[in-house]
């Protein structure tokens, strides 16, 4: 079935300490929110959920995936439905950066890699505008981790204030226990914020 990624967000903070004129160290913590969307699931309201081995059937009665509660089913027949796995990790990232670029406009280079802490596994099915959780996943290992790479720069808008924007990318590893269908997640992200250097 054809699969797409979910927009997300994270937030955090970093910490960073200047080994030299060329090399920092860098780490902190991010909470961050994944998700894969399975179209074109076939699904009949009410018949007992069968043959998905990655699901462990234990839903939040009436919950939607914005939280609201409600009793409306799914669908009074059988039809096509997406399937959506939403799960966010406790990020605890370790990079090492290389300074290209120092003055007004700072510009580095990102390597390193990033504990994973699973702390959300909730699936849903959509369908005719309803999201209703059916369980969470039984395959998705606890800890797991990430492989990162990207571009930092910095810009100076005032003394030791900068305005910081930061394209990475990240591929997990160990992140399935099993029945992961050769599926490797990796995501896209740009960061922003404010950089304060003492």
């Amino acid at each position: 079935n054809p699969t797409s990624g979910n927009s997300s967000y994270s937030y955090g903070v970093k910490f960073a300490y200047q080994l030299n004129n060329k090399f920092s160290l860098q780490s902190g913590v991010n909470l961050i929110n994944l998700g894969y969307k399975t179209s074109n699931v076939y699904v009949t309201p009410g018949v007992a959920l069968v043959g998905l081995s990655n699901l462990s059937a234990s839903p939040i009665a009436g919950r939607t995936q914005n939280g609201s509660k409600g009793s409306a089913s799914l669908a009074s027949s059988s039809d096509l439905a997406s399937i959506n796995q939403v799960f966010g990790y406790i990020e605890i990232p370790v990079e090492v950066k290389y300074s290209v670029a120092d003055g007004k406009v700072g510009v580095n280079l990102v390597g390193g890699f990033s504990t994973l802490l699973l702390n959300r596994d909730e699936v849903f099915v959509e369908m005719n505008n309803l999201s209703q959780s059916i369980g969470a996943s039984n395959n998705l290992r606890s800890i797991n981790f990430s492989g990162n790479i990207g571009l930092d720069v910095d810009y100076s808008i005032r003394k030791n204030l900068f305005i910081n924007v930061s394209p990475m990318f990240k591929i997990q590893t160990n992140t399935f226990s099993k029945n992961s269908g050769s599926l490797q997640p990796y995501y896209l992200g740009v960061y922003t914020g404010l950089n304060y250097k003492f």
